[in-house]
């Protein structure tokens, strides 16, 4: 299925439905924790799927994802999944594997919150955005905003900008208009580990 800019894919509190797979664009992923305000949890790059804990659970959809460009996704429903399991039990293995990497995602969005220096918070939620199943690519680029990427982060404007700046020294990161180069994606993993590459 083909969405444009803007246009949402789903939304919180829809019945569930088709098990969704990101072919080609980015999506906003968006949770609205006990119906607090939505927040921006992630920036979803070509290999991300959701919508089988709704699917499998037959419950509401958790997350809303929007289309940030023109984006392609492959759409299973409930009864092509339910087709599928029935030719390979080893489908509802996949399908929580898909859940096994969401969970490792809210740990991670976990381990920004609670970070204390803000240099690795903002290491991390760069990091969550690169990350695919089966590894990261070696350099990646994000398309966000510095608002979107402090709300990934949880800082302001203000405490962002010096953290960027300091990234950006150490060759973490390079910055663009609505975008963020990360030329090393492993350099960055062991900056958020709070391992430098800086000389002793």
């Amino acid at each position: 299925r083909h969405y444009r800019a803007g246009q949402q894919i789903c939304g919180i509190g829809d019945p569930p439905g088709d098990l969704f797979g990101l072919v080609d664009g980015e999506l906003s992923v968006m949770i609205s924790p006990e119906e607090s305000a939505p927040i921006l949890v992630h920036v979803a790059t070509p290999g991300w799927w959701i919508g089988e804990a709704a699917l499998m659970t037959d419950t509401p959809r958790r997350v809303t994802m929007t289309a940030r460009r023109p984006s392609t996704l492959l759409a299973l429903s409930p009864t092509a999944v339910r087709q599928l399991a029935g030719e390979d039990p080893e489908t509802w293995r996949r399908l929580a594997c898909i859940t096994v990497g969401h969970l490792d995602h809210a740990l991670s969005v976990i381990a920004t919150l609670t970070a204390t220096d803000p240099r690795i918070r903002v290491a991390v939620a760069l990091r969550r955005a690169v990350r695919l199943t089966g590894g990261a690519p070696t350099a990646a680029i994000i398309h966000v905003s510095q608002d979107e990427l402090g709300e990934l982060a949880r800082l302001t404007r203000n405490a962002l900008r010096p953290v960027l700046v300091e990234l950006e020294r150490l060759g973490l990161i390079r910055r663009g208009y609505r975008r963020i180069e990360i030329p090393d994606t492993a350099a960055l993993a062991r900056f958020a580990r709070g391992v430098s590459d800086e000389p002793k």
